[in-house]
């Protein structure tokens, strides 16, 4: 839907040759999806016939290592944790070795359906894999990822146990070629490590399919990410919440090197095979450096991203796309230490052909962190050389609260091609249109959240904590990605 006045231009051939990539690709992870019914809220309902529960009920299996036996036992494919429990390391004394039979039957761990009760937290690293056969055909969701030792506002907190005993949550290495076919949602990861690290470390074909769905990662410090992947073919990260990564403050300071996001390329040098990476309507917020650094490039749409340094880029791969996003500052320091200023805010990275797309910039006000709110960036910081991008750029808007420039391009674009786009401060152009004038251009994502009436919700951080929350049996749409881009949206129109 467009987000300013209509301005009518030539269609170049590039133009439909972008489009024609983009509307082609078919994504295993869509069929998977819509193999399993949804609740009333949307969250998937898994197949859970005949579990093995762990917990301390009569019956129960006390640990992995003993429910993952007794499921063998019973060739069944269910592990469910008790809701309200918390799980020691001792407890979690395994790896998930056994696989599920097909992406329609897979092998399943969770958590028990009395979702009045809060998730089961396990206090330790769940790893998937062996060296002996591939990962394939496994589901992980309702869990709750949390080390007391490595929370500051905990009393158990030891700091002398940074990176050495902090974990990730969920840590695949896929090392056997034929790896496929990993699904987590509404998981939670916090004061960990890492959140959640897939990569396909055999030679052969990259790992198939891997689906991160309505999980929460935030305040994960001791390593550079959020979430990291490597090599994973048919990525899909939809909707939740990605929040404080990679630092933490008086303990881990910022650093160009970690980010909410970590997507790398697949395959290192391939700059030609659409990886299938997707990552669509999350709160990407307070990363130490990027909020979505994709260099696997693909698609990110419908992102709401809050109080990020950089905002993030897609990267290398042809068709790459950033869409239907809100960039905004929120307040929050968006510096990489004190030498470091940024505020940047989307960018398209050594795309051979890429778009930027219905993305409002607004909401920085800042002094110090005067970055440009979208770049085209042609030079390869390695090589020197210029990547010629051919580059579109539609239904863009800058706001009068953007502190900085609205584009930045560095090196020589092969072609830019103008839609639509408010961009304060640029040369005229077919395409760039003078500034309207906005029904609530000030709508800001503290504005939201005192509108939502919610209590103790009054700004972006309080609105962020909120938001983390959201879970299965306690879910709120209002704070979602959607529900604040549309409100802030709704106050361009015009």
């Amino acid at each position: 839907m467009p987000i300013v006045s209509s301005f009518v231009i030539r269609i170049s051939s590039l133009l439909i040759c972008f489009c024609a990539h983009v509307a082609l690709a078919s994504y295993a992870s869509d069929a998977w999806l819509a193999q399993f019914p949804r609740d009333a809220d949307g969250y998937t309902i898994f197949p859970t016939a005949d579990p093995v529960y762990v917990g301390n009920q009569p019956g129960d299996a006390p640990d992995l290592k003993t429910a993952q036996q007794k499921c063998r036992a019973k060739h069944t494919r269910c592990i469910l944790f008790r809701r309200g429990q918390v799980y020691s390391a001792a407890q979690i004394n395994d790896n998930i070795q056994t696989n599920g039979i097909s992406a329609a039957q897979p092998f399943v761990v969770g958590a028990t359906p009395d979702v009045q009760n809060p998730r089961p937290i396990l206090q330790k690293i769940l790893a998937l894999g062996n060296p002996h056969q591939p990962t394939q055909n496994v589901v992980i969701f309702g869990l709750d990822f949390y080390d007391p030792t490595a929370d500051p506002a905990n009393s158990a907190f030891d700091a002398s146990q940074h990176n050495s005993k902090w974990a990730d949550a969920i840590r695949m290495v896929d090392s056997v070629t034929g790896g496929t076919h990993v699904w987590i949602e509404d998981c939670r990861a916090r004061f960990l490590l890492c959140g959640f690290e897939f990569q396909e470390d055999a030679a052969g074909a990259p790992f198939a399919t891997c689906i991160l769905r309505r999980c929460v990662v935030d305040h994960c410090y001791g390593s550079r990410c959020g979430v990291y992947t490597f090599r994973i073919a048919d990525l899909l990260i939809d909707q939740g919440v990605y929040d404080h990564n990679g630092w933490m403050e008086n303990l881990r300071l910022k650093d160009i090197f970690s980010h909410d996001m970590y997507l790398q390329e697949w395959p290192a040098g391939d700059d030609d095979t659409d990886p299938q990476t997707r990552v669509r309507d999350a709160i990407i917020a307070r990363a130490a450096s990027s909020g979505c650094q994709q260099r696997s490039g693909g698609i990110n749409d419908g992102c709401c991203f809050i109080g990020n340094p950089i905002a993030g880029f897609v990267g290398a791969k042809p068709g790459s796309v950033i869409r239907n996003a809100v960039i905004c500052g929120a307040g929050f320091d968006l510096s990489i230490g004190k030498l470091n200023p940024r505020g940047w805010g989307a960018q398209l990275n050594l795309c051979p052909q890429a778009m930027l797309e219905n993305i409002i910039c607004t909401d920085k006000q800042d002094a110090l962190n005067t970055g440009w709110a979208f770049q085209v960036q042609c030079i390869n910081p390695h090589t020197k050389q210029n990547v010629p991008t051919d580059a579109t750029l539609r239904n863009l808007i800058v706001s009068a609260t953007w502190t900085g420039s609205a584009l930045s391009i560095v090196g020589t674009p092969g072609s830019i091609t103008y839609d639509n786009c408010d961009l304060p401060g640029q040369p005229p152009a077919a395409g760039i249109i003078p500034t309207p004038k906005y029904s609530d251009p000030m709508r800001t994502v503290a504005s939201y959240a005192k509108s939502l009436g919610i209590t103790g919700v009054t700004d972006a951080d309080s609105f962020l904590a909120a938001a983390a929350e959201n879970r299965r049996g306690i879910y709120n749409p209002a704070l979602t990605a959607s529900a604040v881009n549309a409100y802030i949206r709704a106050g361009f129109t015009h």
